[in-house]
């Protein structure tokens, strides 16, 4: 008898000796496998040098034959006697006079009258292993806690249909024990991988299949998780150029401080990233090239990573060459643009006071550490000079701080007029003045690009005012896939900034022009080198760690918890299937029957989405809309047409129309308008809306609007239908 006889012999007496529960006490996954075992352990011993080909049909066929129980629980077999008993039987089957042909029927050689059939997997099995996985991605992708599920799970155990799910929520969503994690310095650093993010990005996504080069964004900042507590974290996050989502690299925490070593905090990610540029990236048999096109980080980040000087030290634009000085025991910077930094002149450090250490980035092929590190728009004009404003006004020198009573109204204004008529697109509603300090970026870009203009009109001195209504026109040229692409309209824009920086030093004083107000001077260069301002921005990347922090439940390991619900997210996360190349849907929801109508309407619908866009007949924010022809229209109804065999909007356009403001240039340049005075009722087509408006009264009758074209939304420019 040969080593592979008797060690299957040996398994099948194992078999006999342990204790079996009946096949009514066990599960059907554990019935399957105790036949499949059973089934295995004769055909080794019948015929152990037979290899059969048998077909899918056939192993079906064969599974629907062979899955057999014995009573009695076992098949005994006979070492001494090379014979089969089925136990319980008094026949006996010779495996001597077995031939291999006979392999497929041998079982129907043994007396089966004392074995019972097992059914194959029925559907309400098929149906359950269904529901365990909806309930997985139900608890991942509504951020149900371990706890929670597991008592959920509980409670569905009780329930006969239900008695084959786990009792553990782990087992559920096949949560890893372990993750792979290091020590940094005072802290522990997680890989997630380079590579495994972009490949698990592109398979939710799909969209990048028919790509030539992918071009990669990578943001790195700060994240405090305790108020009571130094915990931080420090991710590593990727988000591939031209779609918006993001991705997890490494994520680096610490109880007391940020990565010490700027080497070994980003080691794991130079080292993949170097292999991937060389070698580029292999997905579905086709090789992508694979750039590093942007670096984006606060000023405090960006001087840890680039091994430079930080923002309050001399020498820390990272554009140009200025100094900078020492005014009133502050760094303040030049008015003007000192000489340009390249590339070449980083690597070779030729600046020595603005290199503090050598950057380990150096290493990654093709990337400059100059032209490929913007300045970031949120960090430098949303919470930077922005804010600086609104400080400067609230608490300065009394030749520029504003009266209470004013800072009052304005606050009232921000309540009253804007804030109920807020577009949903809004990620916050703004608040009073008073509490500036603890605003965050996206209500500073609210009242840059859309309110201020019109709330601070009449409240601020004319200089003032002035100098704020340069810098808003100039963002909003760099904001705009309009403008942005024009280079007249960038010489326009960076003249603007060079103006506002300028007339700035003259109504605040030299020793304000900061690190931020001199950055300025260099934001048009890095729009005409990666495009509108939200393309090379941090918004996304600060929204996606807002995500990161949901994921902790408790102070205890919190990189381990993100660590394993980023890991569960992988398996059973929503998959989106993005796709820019696609052609422009219109979605219309929510039917009613309250009219206007005009002849030939039949179905009526209260809500329309249409890219990025939402628009609702119910809501005085969400009414306004611009048309191909320029017209700006107050919704009341959206209705399919069978006269037109077309879906219409139905509304009234505003029949005054006149710019805003008419310095540094009009406002009818960027769609911005005062606009007074409805028509009767009108339609159009729904494809002729190209754009939404940001529409509020500019006074308390309600008599005057100020309609503001919504710039920050994700938008895709539409081609005319």
């Amino acid at each position: 008898m040969s080593d592979s006889e008797e060690n299957a012999l040996e398994n099948a007496e194992v078999v006999e000796l342990r204790t079996l529960h009946p096949h009514n006490q066990i599960s059907s996954r554990q019935l399957r496998r105790r036949v499949q075992s059973q089934i295995k352990a004769v055909k080794s011993v019948l015929f152990p040098d037979t290899h059969l080909s048998i077909t899918r049909n056939q192993k079906k066929h064969k599974s629907h034959e062979m899955a057999v129980e014995c009573n009695t629980n076992t098949l005994n077999i006979n070492n001494s006697s090379n014979s089969i008993h089925a136990v319980g039987s008094n026949q006996i089957i010779d495996s001597s006079i077995i031939q291999p042909s006979h392999s497929i029927n041998f079982l129907n050689s043994i007396n089966v009258s004392q074995f019972q059939e097992v059914q194959p997997i029925s559907n309400f099995e098929f149906d359950l292993i269904s529901f365990k996985n909806k309930l997985a991605e139900w608890a991942v992708n509504n951020g149900i806690s371990h706890t929670s599920l597991r008592t959920l799970l509980s409670i569905l155990k009780t329930h006969s249909c239900f008695n084959d799910f786990p009792i553990d929520s782990r087992t559920l969503l096949n949560t890893p024990r372990n993750v792979n994690i290091k020590e940094i310095n005072h802290g522990l650093y997680w890989h997630y991988g380079l590579k495994r993010g972009i490949l698990s990005f592109i398979n939710k996504n799909k969209i990048f299949c028919n790509s030539t080069i992918i071009e990669l964004m990578i943001g790195i900042d700060g994240l405090p998780i305790s108020k009571s507590s130094g915990s931080q974290l420090w991710p590593i996050l990727g988000s591939i150029i031209g779609c918006n989502e993001v991705f997890v690299i490494g994520i680096y925490h610490s109880y007391s401080k940020k990565p010490e070593s700027c080497e070994q905090f980003l080691s794991d990610f130079i080292e993949e990233a170097i292999d991937i540029v060389d070698n580029g990236l292999l997905y579905n048999n086709k090789k992508y090239p694979f750039k590093i096109k942007i670096i984006c980080a606060d000023a405090p980040a960006k001087s840890f990573i680039l091994g430079v000087k930080g923002h309050t030290g001399y020498s820390s634009c990272t554009k140009c060459w200025d100094e900078g000085k020492n005014i009133e025991r502050r760094i303040c910077f030049s008015h003007v643009s000192g000489r340009k930094r390249t590339d070449e002149e980083f690597v070779l450090k030729s600046d020595n006071d603005y290199h503090n250490y050598s950057c380990p980035l150096e290493r990654i092929p093709n990337i400059g550490l100059v032209t490929n590190v913007p300045l970031d728009y949120l960090h430098l004009v949303c919470l930077g000079v922005m804010k600086k404003l609104l400080n400067l006004w609230c608490s300065d020198r009394l030749s520029v701080r504003l009266q209470f009573r004013k800072v009052k109204l304005i606050s009232d204004k921000l309540e009253k007029l804007v804030k109920p008529y807020t577009p949903i697109e809004f990620q916050r509603k703004p608040r009073g003045l008073m509490f500036f300090r603890q605003w965050k970026a996206t209500e500073f870009r609210q009242l840059l690009l859309y309110s201020g203009p019109v709330i601070f009109k009449s409240i601020l001195s004319p200089d003032i005012y002035n100098n704020f209504l340069v810098l808003h026109f100039a963002i909003t040229l760099l904001i705009s896939k309009k403008f942005c692409f024009q280079e007249n309209y960038l010489e326009y824009a960076e003249n603007l900034l060079k103006h506002f920086v300028a007339s700035f030093r003259l109504i605040y004083g030299k020793h304000h022009v900061s690190h931020n107000v001199h950055g300025l001077l260099h934001l048009v260069d890095d729009v005409r080198h990666f495009g509108p301002l939200d393309t090379f921005s941090s918004f996304r990347f600060e929204n996606f760690m807002q995500k990161l922090k949901v994921l902790i439940k408790k102070d205890d390991k919190p990189l381990q918890q993100i660590a394993k619900r980023l890991q569960e997210i992988d398996i059973y996360g929503i998959k989106s299937q993005h796709n820019k190349n696609i052609q422009v849907k219109i979605s219309l929801k929510n039917k009613h029957a309250s009219g206007p109508i005009i002849n030939g309407c039949t179905i009526q619908y209260s809500v329309l989405k249409l890219e990025g866009m939402t628009f609702d007949i119910n809501s005085k924010a969400n009414n306004c809309c611009e048309l191909r022809n320029g017209k700006i229209v107050i919704i009341d109804n959206f209705c399919y047409n069978e006269k037109f065999q077309d879906n219409i909007v139905i509304g009234k356009e505003f029949l005054n129309i006149k710019p805003l403001y008419t310095l540094p240039s009009s406002s009818s340049n960027l769609g911005i308008y005062e606009v007074s005075k409805l028509s009767q009722q009108l339609s159009w087509p729904v494809k002729f809306i190209i754009g939404k408006y940001f529409l509020f009264p500019i006074s308390y009758d309600h008599l005057m609007f100020a309609a503001m074209p919504l710039l920050h939304i994700d938008q895709e420019e539409r081609p005319y239908l």
